[in-house]
């Protein structure tokens, strides 16, 4: 009797075990994927002399970027998804670093979550600087090769940054108010993945182009491809 109890509770254990297999290996978690198409770059223009070009520091140093965006203008680009109905709130990430190196910053666009600490860092032979006029002004003074200073990112986007000794340098922190995002790769193919159901605010950056920006709903399982163009 009592080997028949057991067999019965086995056979029962092993039914529930099934089902429960067969409904986690349905994916609760959704994917977004697809490709990033930018415009044509302007042609190289003849450099503008330092006065003019530092006065213009403000108007996003359209001219600059793009010539400096020309071989590889798919490594600054960020795609990332929001949550429309404010659910996502990221934790502060590891530190990351924004270097100067050969008289540019590394990397041109830095995304991080909100919360984050970056760490400037002086990688050549001659003093640097690094300013931002907007979203969270800085002004964090001149220093020499080596020196790394820390800096605390508490306010969400997009972060431009300039060096007041050598006003031809320019890059951006894309502060971000999610942890789903990823950079494109060299032919601007994306992913986000471990998405979990709802509605997203899928957007698309780049520091010369008009942003993208596709409002979608995705379901557990889902894996939706997207096409995003961004404009000049």
């Amino acid at each position: 009797m009592h080997r028949l109890s057991i067999l019965i509770c086995l056979a029962l254990t092993a039914e529930v075990g099934v089902d429960g297999l067969a409904g986690a290996a349905e994916p609760a978690v959704a994917v977004v994927e697809g490709r990033v198409i930018l415009p044509a770059v302007a042609a190289v223009q003849p450099r503008a002399q330092r006065g003019r070009e530092y006065r213009n520091r403000q108007k996003r140093g359209r001219r600059q970027r793009q010539v400096a965006s020309k071989s590889r203008p798919f490594t600054s680009v960020v795609v990332s998804a929001h949550d429309r109905d404010g659910k996502a709130s990221p934790p502060p990430a590891e530190p990351v670093t924004m270097g100067q190196l050969g008289l540019v910053f590394v990397p041109r666009v830095l995304p991080v979550t909100v919360g984050s600490t970056v760490h400037f860092v002086n990688y050549d032979k001659v003093y640097h600087n690094v300013f931002s006029l907007d979203v969270l002004p800085m002004n964090i003074g001149r220093w020499e090769t080596g020196t790394a200073v820390p800096k605390l990112i508490d306010q969400a986007g997009a972060i431009e940054l300039f060096c007041d000794i050598h006003p031809q340098m320019n890059g951006t922190i894309l502060s971000l108010d999610t942890p789903y995002y990823a950079r494109a790769d060299s032919a601007g193919l994306f992913r986000l993945g471990d998405l979990p159901a709802g509605p997203y605010q899928i957007r698309a950056f780049h520091p010369d182009f008009a942003h993208e920006s596709v409002a979608v709903e995705l379901a557990p399982g889902q894996v939706l491809e997207l096409e995003l163009t961004l404009t000049p």
